[in-house]
Formats: structure tokens, sequence, C-alpha cells
């Protein structure tokens, strides 16, 4: 599935802001309401350091509900539900994009994966990976500081992932930046270094995988 910028600036809004609701979240046409769970991790308060447990009040976590609103959660609650064996799939946006996009962004995709099978997929855990890539200043400098900033995601994603238990696979899907972003997690996770960092906690090399990404611009 390709999606542009401009096929978003003609889609009706999705979820704007954290407490905003949808009907439609969770359901296909004509279809069962699904029992996915849907996160929305924010990454812009997580230190670029090196990361503890001691930063996880850093992490801004957001959970839907039932009732098809946004909860404030924790990625303490996040880790101890996702090993329950489901897939868990990331979106991770690319350059330029705020909340309002990576929400509006991340839902077309959640929608366009559950909709594409010829079946009903099982039950997944759908997480929008928000980092901080808003635009700013001249184009070409301020690509080269999101670069800088991806590889500093990279590692936050690693560390992410490296809570989640192997009895949970993992889905990969980005754009723009976000393959810049999810090559370096996977690579950290595999036991490399990017930037002099390394995770001391990984995910489970041997656990099955899918990543889907564009680096072209929506």
């Amino acid at each position: 599935m390709t999606l542009r910028r401009r096929d978003f600036l003609n889609m009706p809004p999705a979820l704007p802001a954290l407490g905003g609701a949808s009907p439609a979240w969770g359901a296909a046409p004509g279809c069962e309401p699904r029992q996915d769970d849907v996160w929305f991790i924010n990454t812009c308060g997580v230190p670029c350091g090196p990361l503890t447990e001691a930063h996880n009040r850093s992490w801004s976590a957001s959970r839907m509900t039932p009732q098809k609103t946004w909860q404030r959660s924790t990625i303490e609650q996040f880790f101890a539900d996702s090993g329950d064996g489901r897939l868990t799939m990331f979106w991770v946006h690319g350059h330029r994009v705020n909340t309002h996009w990576a929400m509006t962004s991340g839902w077309w995709i959640y929608q366009g994966i559950v909709q594409a099978c010829p079946t009903a997929p099982p039950p997944i855990r759908f997480v929008i990976f928000k980092w901080p890539s808003e635009g700013g200043g001249r184009p070409i400098p301020d690509a080269r500081e999101k670069a800088c900033i991806a590889d500093q995601t990279s590692y936050k994603l690693g560390w992410f992932m490296g809570h989640i238990p192997s009895v949970s696979p993992l889905g990969l899907v980005g754009f723009s930046y976000g393959p810049r972003v999810i090559s370096g997690a996977l690579h950290l996770s595999a036991g490399g270094t990017l930037d002099g960092r390394t995770l001391q906690q990984r995910y489970d090399a041997r656990c099955p995988r899918r990543v889907l990404g564009r680096r072209d611009q929506l």
C-alpha cells in the first residue's frame, strides 16, 4: 500500500489529539469490531543518552479504550501486556511529521493492514511510534539534523523492543526516515553498535519479524 502526503489531505480526520474518538476505529466496514490493542507511544520527552528503567516516566504512552478514546497509560503496562503472543506491529513515520500527522497516518496504515487480508487477521497490537521529526528551518540542514535524530530514535526503538517478550513476534512498518529508524533498531537488536550505542537487553533475534518500508517521502 502506497500513501502520499496529498492522499492524507483528502482523508477525513482520524484522531487529531489525545482524547479524541472515532467510531470507525478498529472496525472495517460491514465487519464486527476488532479486538486489537492500539497504542500511541511518544518518544519526544525521552533523553538521548543510555536508557534504563529509571527513564520510564519520560515515555508518553496512551492506549485506545473499548469506547474508542485515548487513555493515558504507561510503558510498564505496555510491557506487562505485550507477552500475550500476539503480533506487535510498529508504525514509524518519517521526516517533518507532527503529532497530528503521526496519528492520522498511523490510523490509515492500521486500517489498511487489518482490511487488506482476504480473511480477518487475528487480533494484533498496533503501535504508533512518534519521534521528534517536526520540520523547521531550511530543508537540507533540517533533513541532516533529522537524520541524526532518527539514529538516536533507533536506539530508543531498539531499547523498547528489547522489553517485549520474544513469544510475541514483531512487525515494523515505516516511510522516509522511518525505515532508517527501524533498520538501526534491528542492527542494535542483533548486537551491533550505532553511534557508539549498544543494547544491554535485546529483542530475541530468533523470533520472526517482518519489515516493510519506503524511503520516499509521503
